[in-house]
């Protein structure tokens, strides 16, 4: 997995390193430059653009600029400079390579725009190269910082580039004006704010510049321990099945789903554990539903469950025994049936239990606690403001202190599912890099909830299965988007790709 860190981590990490290896931080910002130059040259050729702006703050972004703009111009680009404040405000290495390209005589033009009434050059069809404030800024720009990322902002032939960070984003102030980027590129590490809500809007595609460090040096600074999934911590992590295998060695599980009006989370959370690989299934469902639960589930042990009668409540005590792993809450419904059920899952069961759906409703301190089981959460953000008794909002702005907190706290793993889904057990915390905003949609749940419990219940690792179960759910939904665009899928699609998205990483 990749190191993911907070701006802050960032500059104390690099600060470190310059320490520990005797590196010269100017060396690094060489080597940040070249790596941007590179990208950024290949992007000016595949886009048939005719010039190259760079904009330049005053710290050490403006720096990681003044790096890429010699380059460019050695090799042959036509670089324009727009400078944003005074060279007196350039300090350290950003001193040093500014006046590096006036020693250099570079063909490189020059352009202040000091304030709002000095004119700008015209930047249509060009690329335009975001060096004005990095991860170091805080506060707000002034104003005519804020009125050229608004005059770019509203130009609808260009490409944008941000070095690090898109300027001015920062998850404190989110009243900023932000640089619409089609492109970041993060020097050593993923920065955290380019990963969710307006970040991730106005970031575009994220790439990491190697910085002649390697990362190793900088998971040895990762103390928050957040990592980004990628596609070979998937292959790599989980099992292929045993070409000896029978039916029980490859899973033997207890989904508790559907109730009337639901009946489709219930289909849609077995079947994708049963596509997942998962041989001997049990799904079990209210004595009211049992007709229509034959008739769409045909493959699957089928279980009717009156909650009043013992003797089927104690049938469901065997099948908890039974099952290495148990999924509860899909479809459910709110009420006493569901509370009864999930009590006596947490009470009993000593295998890994998912818990989805309408079942986080009757979660508490108190149950959580005192299972046996090792616990995945999978909420939404709503799910999870009612499971922490507070608003959506302070879900959104709080999330990655509240899930780690509330994780670590109760020793469960939870799988917040959000426009950028992140999984953490209290001790790391992933963030997953895969899924659209196709997957806002009825069922998508069920289906990564049925995904997760197929993993675990064939003896992987619970944090290593929700990882990987909510990078291949988002991997199903890519796939989908590639072939038929992002607006055209419901959830039943994602089943009919997991053979082939299981095929890609020989599962």
């Amino acid at each position: 997995m990749k190191n993911v860190f907070f701006n802050r981590e960032v500059l104390n990490a690099e600060s470190e390193i310059v320490k520990q290896s005797g590196i010269p931080s100017c060396i690094l910002m060489e080597n940040a430059g070249l790596r941007a130059s590179l990208i950024i040259s290949d992007y000016f050729r595949k886009n048939s653009l005719e010039d190259i702006f760079i904009l330049c703050g005053k710290g050490n972004n403006a720096g990681d600029g003044f790096v890429i703009a010699r380059h460019l111009a050695i090799n042959g680009f036509k670089v324009n400079l727009i400078m944003l404040y005074q060279s007196t405000h350039l300090k350290g290495d950003a001193a040093l390579n500014y006046n590096l390209i006036n020693s250099l005589n570079l063909d490189i033009n020059k352009f202040d725009y000091f304030s709002e009434n000095d004119s700008l050059p015209s930047v249509e069809n060009s690329l335009i190269v975001d060096a004005i404030f990095g991860i170091g800024f805080r506060g707000s720009p002034d104003n005519h910082v804020k009125k050229i990322i608004s005059h770019i902002n509203s130009i609808k032939s260009k490409f944008v580039c941000a070095i690090d960070i898109p300027s001015c984003l920062d998850r404190y102030n989110t009243d900023n004006p932000v640089l619409k980027c089609d492109v970041t590129i993060s020097m050593g590490v993923y920065k955290f704010d380019t990963l969710f809500e307006k970040g991730k809007i106005y970031s575009g595609e994220i790439k990491v510049a190697e910085i002649g460090t390697g990362s190793e040096v900088f998971s040895q600074f990762n103390r928050e321990k957040i990592f980004r999934s990628e596609f070979i911590d998937i292959s790599k992590n989980i099992k292929v099945r045993d070409k000896l295998s029978n039916k029980y060695d490859t899973g033997k599980l207890l989904i508790i789903a559907g109730s009337a009006g639901y009946t489709g989370a219930a289909r849609l959370c077995t079947l994708s554990a049963m596509r997942m690989g998962s041989g001997a299934v049990i799904v079990a469902f209210p004595d009211e539903v049992n007709e229509i639960m034959c008739s769409i589930l045909t493959e699957p042990v089928k279980l009717s469950v009156d909650i009043s009668s013992q003797k089927d409540v104690d049938s469901v005590m065997e099948k908890i025994k039974w099952a290495d792993a148990v999924l509860i809450g899909s479809g459910c419904g709110i009420s006493d049936y569901t509370k009864k059920l999930l009590d006596l899952v947490l009470a009993n069961a000593e295998v890994p239990v998912v818990v989805d759906g309408d079942a986080l409703r009757y979660i508490n301190m108190n149950n959580l606690r005192s299972s046996p089981a090792k616990l995945i959460l999978t909420p939404h953000i709503g799910e999870f403001a009612r499971i922490l008794n507070c608003t959506s909002d302070v879900v959104k702005k709080n999330f990655y202190s509240l899930s780690k907190g509330f994780a670590g706290m109760n020793n469960v793993i939870v799988t917040l599912k959000c426009s950028t889904t992140i999984i953490t057990n209290g001790d790391s915390f992933v963030i997953n890099s895969t899924g659209s905003e196709n997957l806002s949609t009825f069922g998508s749940g069920d289906v990564l909830a049925g995904i997760i419990t197929s993993l675990v219940s064939r003896g992987e690792n619970p944090f290593t299965s929700a990882v990987a179960g909510t990078y291949l759910h988002g991997y199903c939904s890519d796939l989908l988007v590639d072939k038929f665009g992002s607006s055209s899928m419901v959830a039943s699609d994602l089943l009919e790709v997991i053979p082939e998205v299981k095929k890609k990483f020989n599962l």
